[in-house]
């Protein structure tokens, strides 16, 4: 699902990928050149970790105590930032209690979808608007790129 948003500074991408005490959801917020995304869910979403990437330099990350949220923040901001060519700060917070193996890895696998799909629709939207000169979703055209 993609839903943008504008707001007079911001736009907003949003992304839900999963069903249930599964669900994650991502939001990429463009900041000037540079983007933000929050990627949360589960049972208990919150801020567990984020990840800095400038393009061509290794991220940079910060965990909370017994958190492992900041992975998914680094692998998220490495590839929006090396994928669009921008700076990206990454913040991630899921939980599922007494989460199984299989359960980690379909959340984290969710996580990954959302980032793709959110990189593909940005490049999609990039390369509309430069041959039609119109707005992308992150400029607040009120409908996605079609896909």
């Amino acid at each position: 699902m993609i839903a943008p948003r504008r707001s007079d500074s911001t736009s907003l991408l949003h992304i839900r990928k999963g069903e249930g005490r599964l669900q994650v959801s991502a939001f990429l917020i463009k900041v000037g050149e540079d983007y933000l995304i929050i990627i949360c869910g589960g049972e208990k979403p919150h801020i567990g970790g984020f990840a800095l990437s400038i393009e061509g330099n290794p991220p940079v990350a910060f965990s909370l105590p017994r958190h492992k949220d900041y992975l998914v923040a680094v692998k998220a901001a490495s590839l929006i930032s090396r994928s669009l060519g921008r700076t990206c700060l990454a913040v991630a917070g899921i939980h599922v209690e007494n989460a199984s193996r299989e359960d980690i890895e379909k959340l984290i696998e969710h996580s990954e979808e959302c980032v793709h799909e959110l990189i593909s629709t940005i490049q999609k939207s990039e390369s509309h608007s430069s041959e039609e000169q119109g707005h992308s979703p992150l400029q607040g055209d009120p409908t996605p790129s079609p896909q």
